[in-house]
């Protein structure tokens, strides 16, 4: 009697391994495997479900990145027949909030004057229904500004990511901006010459990754280049 409960028992721990792998297979993520047991069958079904979670986490971040990368084709696809710079930059930003799911997107462009080199707000992203839907700031902020996330990028000429900005002593607030948590400020060049400052505001803390950097790091080089066509274009006319 013994012998054959300890057999049916593994029997059966085994058998539910078994199942649930072919449920994994039919694409079937969330199943788990009841641990039962400390025994070499138990140890057995909670390294399944280890490696199930962590297939989870690996699949999901491929869809995000094939949706964000989806994303970045379309705004890059849609601008490039825009041929003025600031319906570009609005549609841009207009686009980049919508897509990505964030609070905000705004866009700076990076001037040298006799006063000093300055970042320029040209175009603002708000949520759909947002009262300053489809206005545009005129803030400027300076290049030195030990304050600013936008500027410290620019200085840096690299992503920066605050994720939880309330804590950060970088961090500029806009009081039209009441709800920002994380904030993410990603550098437009062509070669060495920096063009802008493309910056992305969430509503969550932790909302940004080093592979949302990755990625919408290239929507703004692909951003700096149409400026940069658009600059030359708007010379020969002249």
């Amino acid at each position: 009697f013994l012998g054959t409960y300890v057999a049916r028992n593994i029997t059966s721990s085994l058998g539910d391994v078994t199942t649930s792998a072919r449920k994994i297979i039919g694409g079937d993520l969330d199943v788990e495997v009841a641990v039962t047991s400390e025994d070499e069958v138990g140890e057995l079904a909670s390294t399944f479900n280890t490696m199930t979670g962590q297939l989870r986490e690996t699949l999901g971040s491929l869809e995000a990145r094939n949706k964000d990368q989806t994303v970045v084709t379309q705004v890059a696809t849609e601008i490039s027949s825009i041929q003025n710079m600031q319906e570009m930059l609005e549609r841009m930003v207009h686009l980049v909030q919508r897509g990505f799911g964030l609070y905000h997107a705004h866009v700076f462009t990076f001037h040298e004057a006799e006063q000093g080199e300055e970042l320029r707000i040209i175009a603002c992203g708000y949520q759909e229904g947002d009262e300053h839907e489809g206005t545009h700031g005129t803030t400027t902020i300076d290049y030195k500004n030990e304050n600013s996330i936008v500027a410290r990028c620019a200085r840096e000429r690299k992503p920066v990511i605050v994720n939880d900005v309330r804590n950060s002593s970088e961090w500029l607030p806009n009081p039209q901006l009441p709800e920002t948590r994380a904030e993410m400020a990603l550098p437009m060049m062509v070669g060495d010459r920096l063009l802008g400052i493309l910056d992305v505001q969430a509503e969550t803390l932790d909302r940004f990754t080093d592979e949302d950097a990755n990625v919408k790091m290239t929507l703004a080089s692909q951003l700096a280049v149409a400026m940069q066509n658009l600059i030359q274009f708007e010379e020969t006319q002249k």
